[in-house]
């Protein structure tokens, strides 16, 4: 009995020494991917996302990354194949309303919202936002980048008003959260900017803009 757990031992050592080996291996193209990707190399990133995600098929990170990459490449269709992939991923190994899901469902909202198709963004995004101000809390920095899309699609959809409120609520999270001149506060006065200059407020439009002008400024 001893030999035979003895030897049990040793393969579950084995496996788990391989498996340990394949998770460090999948890491390396995952790093060495992101390296090439945040360059702008997105062709060369491509076959090595490809291969963590060979090495370890529940990479989450891996498949969404390189849903990016596939994105950056005008491969939208195969960018929501693998942000889907993502999700299911993460719904079976963190539940439905962890705030890695709400992560990947801005993305695939966000590949929508591109495509114009915002009936198929919009649930998406509240979902995201929903699930963010119940695992996080309402005044939390992620909270405030889920109302800025949902104000973008709102704003890209002509539906001003409801875009206008979201804007608000966003940029009084992220002045509170990140300061005034974070890039997020920017981007956020840049698109509320556009807001004001389409509903006939071009003096308002011309004061945020240069609050923009600022921010950028001091971030060069």
């Amino acid at each position: 009995m001893r030999l035979y757990a003895a030897a049990a031992a040793a393969l579950l050592f084995a496996a788990a020494a391989r498996a340990d080996s394949i998770a460090d291996e999948a890491d390396f193209r995952f790093h060495r991917a992101a390296n090439l990707y945040r360059q702008g190399k997105v062709e060369e990133a491509e076959p090595l996302y490809r291969k963590a995600i060979e090495l370890d098929p529940n990479y989450a990170v891996g498949h969404h990354d390189l849903g990016w990459a596939l994105e950056r490449q005008g491969k939208a269709a195969e960018a929501e194949a693998l942000f889907r992939k993502v999700l299911e991923i993460q719904e079976k190994l963190l539940g439905t309303d962890h705030p890695q899901v709400a992560t990947t469902l801005t993305s695939i909202a966000s590949l929508f919202t591109d495509r114009d198709q915002y009936e198929l963004a919009e649930p998406l995004h509240r979902r995201a936002l929903a699930i963010r101000e119940a695992a996080l809390s309402t005044d939390h920095p992620t909270v405030a980048e889920s109302l800025n899309n949902l104000g973008w699609l709102y704003h890209q959809h002509g539906n001003y008003a409801r875009a206008e409120a979201l804007y608000l609520r966003a940029l009084e999270i992220w002045k509170s959260a990140l300061g005034a001149e974070h890039a997020n506060v920017a981007t956020c006065l840049e698109n509320y900017a556009d807001l004001l200059r389409k509903t006939n407020r071009e003096m308002d439009a011309v004061a945020l803009e240069q609050q923009v002008f600022v921010i950028r400024r001091k971030q060069d």
